[in-house]
């Protein structure tokens, strides 16, 4: 777990610029967790932590600092797996237990390891108790999906990648998820697009277009849909508590 994106290192590289890749690199980690990739979220997580290095802000408190990354990592691991689906039950448990361990770390090497154990129980309770109750058609085509939201997504192509027809695909997938496979990937997209607006100052247009929207009076129709509110609403609100100091 030792290697990071030397780009990082630029001192040249102005706060906003910084921003976005941060936010960039939060999105990656989040899509490997959602897909349940233990081997992949374990590639990436050091590379997390060497970018969110803010060691000039505690330089006589290492420990507090590095328990305050270890608790802002828990929360990305917790809404990545959320977002793979994993139940509220199983969060709440998981998350809390290891907001505990973080307090009680004595030592760096501590948390170290807490880093690593973090990875492996979101990403395997992904999988353990999301993905591998599904059929391999459906796992293999939910794990496309959500790494591959902005793309067009057509019912025969993801057919072709689950390895079964269309019709069979759209029946088992609605028997397997209690919903079509056009809902999820709508819920998905809207998912990721709040996501977006609440960490990004992307125009709503270009979050849209991004999340495969070519229409974004069509965006803003789901949008409303699946959370009850226009983008420019939830934006609004979004902002309005990161401002306030409330967790989104």
């Amino acid at each position: 777990m030792d290697q990071h994106n030397p780009a990082l290192d630029d001192p040249t590289l102005d706060e906003r610029k910084k921003i976005e890749l941060r936010y960039a690199l939060e999105r990656r980690i989040r899509n490997i967790v959602a897909r349940g990739d233990r081997e992949g979220a374990k590639k990436i997580a050091s590379e997390f932590f060497h970018f969110n290095d803010f060691s000039e802000r505690m330089p006589y408190n290492p420990l507090r600092l590095s328990k305050n990354l270890a608790i802002i990592f828990n929360t990305i691991l917790r809404l990545s797996a959320e977002r793979g689906g994993l139940l509220p039950i199983f969060l709440h448990g998981i998350s809390s237990n290891f907001a505990q361990k973080i307090e009680e770390a004595r030592d760096i090497e501590d948390l170290h390891r807490l880093q690593g154990e973090m990875i492996t129980t979101y990403t395997d309770g992904v999988y353990k108790f999301t993905l591998k109750n599904h059929s391999a058609h459906v796992r293999r085509v939910a794990q496309y999906v959500l790494q591959h939201l902005g793309d067009k997504l057509s019912l025969e192509d993801l057919a072709s990648i689950g390895g079964c027809t269309p019709t069979y695909l759209s029946r088992i997938f609605r028997k397997e998820y209690n919903q079509t496979l056009g809902e999820f990937i709508r819920t998905k997209r809207v998912e990721e697009a709040r996501w977006l607006m609440s960490n990004s100052e992307k125009p709503i247009a270009e979050i849209a277009e991004e999340l495969g929207f070519e229409d974004t009076s069509y965006f803003g129709k789901v949008f409303r849909s699946v959370v009850g509110m226009s983008p420019g609403e939830y934006r609004k609100q979004a902002w309005n508590a990161d401002r306030d100091g409330i967790p989104l």
